[in-house]
């Protein structure tokens, strides 16, 4: 059953990769609008990665101080 669904899963990768070609990409946009979503995504993109980076330093420090010293009086 399991070795039917792996078969199934790579099946449709390969299918959905076979779709994709130099005229119709997300990768090569045409036009104005598809040129503009492109750069939106990446601005999406980049600024989650700023932001989860951040908050696994935060983590990481909060993680790491010594018991007490983080209090409301203390910062």
């Amino acid at each position: 059953m399991m070795r039917k669904a792996i078969f199934l899963a790579a099946g449709a990768a390969t299918l959905s990769l076979a779709a994709c070609n130099q005229h119709q990409s997300t990768l090569s946009p045409f036009g104005e609008q598809a040129d503009q979503v492109r750069s939106i995504a990446i601005v999406l993109v980049v600024g989650s990665v700023i932001l989860a980076a951040g908050l696994a330093l935060l983590m990481r420090h909060a993680m790491r101080a010594p018991e007490g010293q983080l209090t409301h009086k203390g910062g």
